[in-house]
């Protein structure tokens, strides 16, 4: 389970939101040379990390991943993995803070899936550089029903 979150973070992590890219140029290689210049030592805690999460994507289990096969009316078949998820929303119980609802949460599901099915309005407007990034990875997420005790969670 920590694997998959741990995937799951990697993949957010790296997708961010490429509307912002759109708009100016990304910084963050400037920022990073930057910075290693400041403190040389980020370079050996980044090997350190990109270590880290090499091995735990080899230590996933995909058979606890459910794999969903379906066909269409040409006859091609598309599988999906199904990724159950947990949202956690934290706040200090602020009385000027919103209030998100659990229609906001199964929104905001229903766009992420969109934009990792490569289904979302802009995807022309994707920088030349990723392009060949861009692509639909056969996932789908929804939220958990069962918590990692194997008791029923919303």
């Amino acid at each position: 389970m920590r694997n998959s979150f741990l995937l799951l973070f990697a993949v957010l992590f790296i997708t961010g939101k490429a509307s912002a890219q759109l708009l100016q140029p990304c910084a963050s290689d400037e920022m990073r040379k930057r910075m290693i210049a400041k403190n040389p030592d980020l370079l050996q805690a980044e090997a350190a990390y990109e270590t880290q999460i090499n091995a735990a994507l080899k230590n996933i289990n995909f058979d606890r991943v459910t794999r969903t096969t379906s066909t269409d009316e040409s006859g091609n078949v598309t599988f999906w993995y199904d990724i159950p998820v947990v949202v956690h929303i934290i706040h200090d119980f602020n009385e000027n803070q919103d209030y998100l609802s659990d229609n906001y949460i199964f929104q905001s599901l229903i766009d992420w899936n969109t934009v990792y099915a490569k289904q979302n309005s802009d995807t022309s407007e994707i920088i030349a550089p990723f392009r060949k990034w861009a692509g639909n990875p056969h996932i789908r997420l929804h939220l958990a029903t069962i918590d990692p005790n194997g008791n029923p969670t919303k």
